[in-house]
C-alpha cells in the first residue's frame, strides 16, 4: 500500500519535534551521506505508513542504507502530540558517518 503524503497535507501550522530519537549507531556507510525522508505524522506523534525517501534533498541512491534508515525511522521515531485532529508531514535528515 502506497500512503500519498499530499492528502494529508494539513494548513493548521503545528509545531512538532522528536521525543524519541532514532538509534542509527547500528548502520554504517562507506561514505558520509545525508538521507532526508518525508514522514507523517498523527496528532499522537506516531509515524503513519512508510517514510518516503526524498531523493533531490539526499546525497545517496544506496536503496539498502536508504531501506535501513526508513526501518529505524518507522519503528524508533516518536514526535510530541499535539491538539489537531489531522496527519501532518514533515522531513527529517539523517546523516551516517562513513565507518
Amino acid at each position: 500500500e502506497k500512503t500519498d503524503p499530499t492528502k494529508y497535507e494539513t494548513h493548521v501550522k503545528v509545531k512538532r519535534h522528536l521525543i524519541s530519537r532514532p538509534n542509527i549507531n547500528n548502520i554504517s556507510s562507506e561514505e558520509n551521506c545525508s538521507i532526508v525522508l518525508s514522514i507523517i505524522i498523527a496528532p499522537d506523534g506516531s509515524i503513519v505508513g512508510k517514510p518516503t525517501f526524498v531523493r533531490k534533498d539526499s546525497s545517496t541512491n544506496n536503496m539498502a542504507l536508504i531501506n535501513q534508515v526508513i526501518e529505524v525511522i518507522r519503528t524508533q521515531t516518536k514526535f510530541n502530540a499535539v491538539e489537531i485532529n489531522e496527519n501532518t508531514v514533515e522531513q527529517i535528515t539523517i546523516r551516517i558517518n562513513a565507518s
